[in-house]
């Protein structure tokens, strides 16, 4: 593994890109020039169905895109059980205050008023839970209160509603 992290600090200023209804982060996060493999944080918001706006009701998701600069291809990493064979734990943990701090920046610039978000793995570990929790607290402070709620097909869902 041969990951060098471009992450400057976790207070980075982050462009939120705005299209319709939905909001966008691309942040770069670091590369592997072994691999010839470049690494960066997507978080999104879209309305929720049936939402008239993302406003009013969204849904957060957020991955991890690597990009392979010798076949000209990228893909989504949504699991954690992923990037743990790709990425050094150092600077997993890294990465993870890089996305709370987006997750800020996200909510600060399109402030909707209910906003869910879930594991994308069924079942997670612990150590995987945890880093959700990170996430309720990032929003608490943020001016939302968290509510869990029981597991749809294994998978972990959380509701923040702005106070």
């Amino acid at each position: 593994m041969a990951y060098i992290s471009t992450i400057s600090s976790a207070s980075a200023h982050f462009e939120v890109f705005r299209q319709g209804s939905s909001a966008l982060i691309v942040e770069n996060l670091g590369y592997d020039p072994v691999a010839g493999k470049a690494y960066s944080l997507m978080l999104a918001l879209e309305p929720l169905p049936g939402s008239p706006d993302i406003l009013v009701e969204a849904e957060m998701a957020f991955c991890i895109v690597e990009e392979d600069d010798l076949l000209d291809e990228s893909r989504q990493i949504w699991s954690g059980l992923d990037t743990a064979r790709l990425i050094p734990k150092a600077e997993r943990k890294r990465i993870l205050l890089h996305v709370l701090a987006a997750i800020e920046a996200m909510v600060r610039n399109v402030p909707a008023e209910v906003i869910h978000y879930f594991t994308m793995d069924e079942d997670p570990p612990q150590k995987a839970l945890r880093k959700f929790v990170d996430i309720a607290r990032r929003f608490e402070t943020c001016g939302y209160e968290v509510r869990t709620y029981d597991p749809y097909h294994g998978r972990c869902v959380w509701k923040a509603v702005k106070r």
